[in-house]
Order: C-alpha cells, then structure tokens, then sequence
C-alpha cells in the first residue's frame, strides 16, 4: 500500500470518530483488528472502508457479546451456587432451633410432671 493510500485511509479513519468501545474493553485492541482487516481486504475507497467498519463493528460486537454471555453465565453459575450454600446453612440452622425448641418443651414437660406428681404423692 503506498504512502499517499495509507494517509487517505487515515483520514477516512479520522472521521469516524472514536471506535465503539467500552470502558472495559482495549481501544487498542479495536485498533489492531481494523488494521487488520483493512490490511487483508485492501480497500480502494472510502465507500469499501466504511463497509469494512461496519463488517468491523459488527465483528466487536459479537465478540463482545460472546464474551458477556459467558460472563454472565458463570456469574449466574457462582450465585446460584451461594445461595445455595445459604439456603442449605438457613436450612441447618433452622433444624438446629427446631432441635433446641423441642428439647426445651420436653424439659418443661418433664418438670411439669415432676411438680405435678410430687405434689400428688
């Protein structure tokens, strides 16, 4: 590619403004791939450069997409798991209660009886 196409495409590049990428993602990155795909298909004009960004952006937010989804289904994954483990723990704690609250109304039976039959006999 010569140096005169090279400039033309920069300027081209100039006026999309600044590639659509998140806080959390690399502009760099983006960067790489639109040099990239620019440098294989080769574009002649600004008309085959502005298919390639939309092909480009199209392509990120694919992958963006990709990766989120799996982010969040691991996301999902982990908090389903802790609730689990919460739910299991409240489970155990409420049996342990139940466990105490039974003890304590066998206890009261019993010296209830007790008073019951020292007092009669």
């Amino acid at each position: 590619m010569s140096h005169d196409h090279e400039q033309t495409l920069d300027r081209s590049k100039a006026l999309f403004g600044p590639p659509p990428v998140l806080s959390t993602e690399e502009p760099k990155q983006f960067d790489g791939l639109f040099d990239q795909v620019i440098a294989c298909l080769k574009p002649r004009d600004t008309v085959e450069l502005i298919l390639i960004r939309h092909f480009v952006y199209a392509l990120w937010e694919i992958e963006r997409l990709t990766r989120y989804g799996t982010v969040s289904i691991e996301r999902w994954y982990r908090e389903t798991l802790q609730l689990r483990a919460q739910q299991e723990k409240l489970q155990r704690a409420r049996k342990e209660d139940l466990a105490w609250e039974e003890r304590g109304e066998k206890f009261h039976q019993a010296r209830r009886h007790r008073a019951v039959g020292g007092a009669g006999g």
